[in-house]
């Protein structure tokens, strides 16, 4: 499973790369007419659209989709595909899958190449590269041209995806972190189980009971395990972050008191015992393997690991992340999106197959089913399906209290935030959660570093 907050030092030199290659090959324009091939129609109740099931001649069309993913995504993927060729029998999904790493080293590739691309495809970074390059088709035309709208999606949600008022792919899920927790361990230690008003000392004081510290030291259990990026989303409700501005920061701000009390808090959790190193985290397996062997009782992710949770049976529940002192909760809107090629030959069907996938009775309705992910649309977490509370985790109410708070947290649509934080930002913070610098020293580093980077690049 692909996890949307990968390291950013591999986010940014991944978009390096991409962009210097791509500058080799001649891109085409950008929101380009759209295309004639076949007349797409208004949409069904499915998301496919009438009209758009073969080629100009007749002759049935097979469109490449691309994404990455495990055994279990692509199970769900492969449905998605199943489904919409049984409505649009002359389309013919053929899909180009591979895990993370893999897949975008191919897609580098294929977008420096300027042809073979996906007619769709899958992209958890920052598109406006692709948008320059001419890579990625204008959405707002197809939109308008069958009526498909926009304003099901949660709050944010197409923010990641919009360059110059324009959208230019259709965000399948949100990355918004939740709190899973065993109840099992929860059970042993006489903890009560968390809820959508726990704040950061609620938390605290549940992680003291959780934690198991032996005599000489040695933590046979912690609270809690989190990958040090999940602290974006206390930064923002804390009222901190990296910079004053996303789209053209003039300063750092995460030496403000705001953004300090954020980090001190993950930063003390570590010291204390109370939470693994992101770092060892990693080492172990990552925080699904944690949190399913016991070595932690809490972990903060996003909805990716349910089916595997679920798979192991798992005694398990989520709740929101606790509220920050100020008594303010964000999560984290932009997830990975799908986009079209804008050199497809088939639009009108890569289109019908983009409508499909973003249905509520359609694909997201499948993928909903497979449980890993939070859904992009609000009409899919409030269907009868989705908040069936026999199926687990049980709370699914958690899904419409944390929808309620979703925004983009960091400047990923700002073109060098993949650089800056692959080169300053995390690697400084790093550095605090694995204590070897204490947040007021590490944090006066990081900024100096933002704000002559920001002064080099001219605060573009």
């Amino acid at each position: 499973m692909k996890i949307y907050m990968k390291t950013h030092m591999q986010i940014s030199a991944l978009i390096v790369i991409a962009t210097a290659l791509a500058a080799c090959a001649a891109p085409p324009t950008p929101g380009s007419a759209v295309p004639t091939t076949a007349g797409a129609g208004a949409p069904t109740a499915s998301g496919a659209t009438s009209g758009a099931t073969s080629s100009a001649s007749g002759a049935p069309v097979t469109l490449t989709w691309g994404m990455w993913g495990d055994a279990e995504e692509l199970k769900a993927h492969q449905a998605v595909a199943d489904a919409f060729m049984a409505k649009n029998p002359n389309i013919k999904i053929q899909l180009q899958s591979a895990p993370w790493d893999d897949y975008n080293t191919k897609l580098k590739t294929l977008i420096a190449s300027g042809t073979d691309l996906y007619d769709v495809f899958f992209y958890g970074f920052n598109v406006e590269d692709l948008v320059r390059q001419g890579v990625v088709e204008d959405l707002d035309p197809w939109a308008q041209k069958t009526a498909y709208k926009f304003d099901d999606y949660w709050p944010g949600m197409l923010d990641r995806v919009t360059v110059d008022g324009k959208v230019y792919g259709l965000v399948r899920d949100a990355d918004a972190s939740l709190l899973y927790y065993r109840k099992d361990l929860f059970d042993a230690a006489k903890v009560a189980y968390p809820t959508d008003k726990w704040t950061w000392d609620d938390l605290r004081t549940a992680a003291q009971k959780l934690s198991k510290i032996e005599s000489n030291g040695r933590v046979t259990r912690y609270a809690l395990g989190m990958e040090g990026g999940k602290a974006d989303a206390w930064l923002s409700a804390s009222g901190g972050g990296y910079v004053d501005n996303f789209s053209k920061p003039t300063k750092c701000i995460l030496d403000t008191p705001e953004s300090l009390a954020a980090v001190n808090y993950f930063y003390g959790l570590i010291k204390d015992n109370l939470a693994m190193k992101p770092a060892d985290l990693a080492q172990g397996g990552g925080d699904s393997a944690a949190f399913q062997s016991g070595k932690v009782a809490m972990i903060i992710q996003n909805a990716s690991r349910i089916p595997a949770f679920n798979a192991a049976n798992l005694n398990y529940d989520i709740a929101p992340i606790p509220l920050t002192p100020n008594g303010k909760r964000v999560a984290e809107a932009g997830g990975a999106a799908w986009h079209m090629s804008a050199k497809s030959q088939h639009k009108d069907e890569a289109w019908a197959l983009l409508q499909f996938v973003q249905s509520a009775d359609g694909g997201q309705a499948i993928y909903a089913k497979s449980g890993g992910i939070f859904p992009a649309l609000k009409s899919e977490v409030n269907s009868p399906a989705f908040q069936d509370p026999n199926q687990k985790p049980a709370s699914r109410s958690t899904f419409d209290t944390v929808g309620a708070t979703l925004k983009l947290i960091n400047p990923i649509t700002w073109k060098y935030w993949d650089d800056m934080s692959g080169t300053i930002t995390t690697p400084g913070l790093d550095k605090v959660w694995a204590l070897e610098l204490a947040p007021d020293t590490a944090v006066k580093d990081i900024c100096t570093k933002v704000n002559a980077y920001l002064a080099q690049k001219g605060q573009s």
